[in-house]
């Protein structure tokens, strides 16, 4: 099994920000993910402008041959790219908002050999409600068509209940390559039971963020909070994924390179526990 994090759980986190680019720190966390034994790396857009203009953002535009030297030099791989609060902003999903930067970032995605783009239909981006749902499948639709994207597997992340989920991936399939993201905070926090989901659809989960979290609470280190740490060993061995990614809390007091160590032990053991 390999281990990753999703961008920014190696280095401090940016201001008040929960999870955002860290436009001073992500050499360095190339450096320590390598010193560490982090496998990858889930690059993260957060915001509009870092995707439309490039300018803090080394993926898009001006940076990405850079981003391939970075991931050559350490040996650390770049496993997808997630649009994160891109597309959480309370604008909504909106066509022309979104055309250009997915064609941009598509072919950044084609040019580094990234095969993956995560969709957090997630917090003011969720598509529980019918119309919201179809709205976005169709703005989905009528920008992907046209694009060259057979290498890309986008990766749907959602609050949906699981026979939602797979109606939603064979509406997708229609126009692209379709699968999910498990994330076990996220379901956990919303009070899903995780082993629906992955009886329901676990052979399409591609990606797996793994968390722990309080029913309605907030994100709290992995082992300590409502998640049935078992569900992780079962989601792995349902999809057939070779990695996972952390996505976990900051613990006070003990250093990013620390907590990862610390996850990645408890889900080796956890695994060791059911060979």
């Amino acid at each position: 099994m390999k281990y990753g994090v999703v961008q920014g759980r190696l280095v401090p986190q940016v201001g008040d920000f929960i999870q955002r680019f860290p436009e001073k720190d992500y050499l360095n966390e190339f450096d320590l993910a390598s010193q560490v034994g982090c496998d990858h790396i889930e690059w993260i857009l957060t915001n509009r402008w870092e995707l439309q203009y490039g300018d803090c953002n080394p993926l898009m535009k001006f940076g990405r041959h850079d981003v391939g030297y970075l991931r050559q030099k350490f040996n650390v791989g770049i496993s997808a790219v997630c649009m994160d609060t891109f597309l959480g902003n309370k604008d909504g999903f909106h066509i022309e908002n979104h055309r250009l930067v997915f064609e941009e970032l598509i072919n950044t995605c084609q040019t580094l050999g990234i095969k993956r783009i995560v969709l957090p239909f997630l917090e003011e981006a969720s598509i529980r409600l019918p119309f919201k749902r179809d709205e976005v499948l169709n703005s989905l639709a009528y920008i992907l068509k046209p694009l060259n994207h057979n290498d890309i597997d986008f990766s749907i992340e959602t609050d949906m209940y699981p026979d939602e989920v797979l109606d939603t991936l064979e509406v997708m399939n229609e126009f692209c390559k379709a699968s999910v993201t498990l994330d076990t905070g996220n379901l956990t926090r919303i009070g899903h039971d995780i082993d629906d989901h992955i009886k329901t659809y676990g052979e399409r989960i591609s990606n797996i963020h793994i968390k722990d979290a309080f029913r309605g609470g907030t994100s709290v280190p992995l082992g300590t909070g409502d998640l049935d740490l078992g569900v992780i060993s079962k989601a792995i061995e349902t999809s057939g994924v070779d990695r996972v990614t952390f996505q976990t809390a900051r613990i006070p007091g003990v250093t990013d390179v620390d907590v990862f160590i610390r996850n990645r032990k408890i889900v080796e053991d956890l695994l060791n526990e059911n060979d």
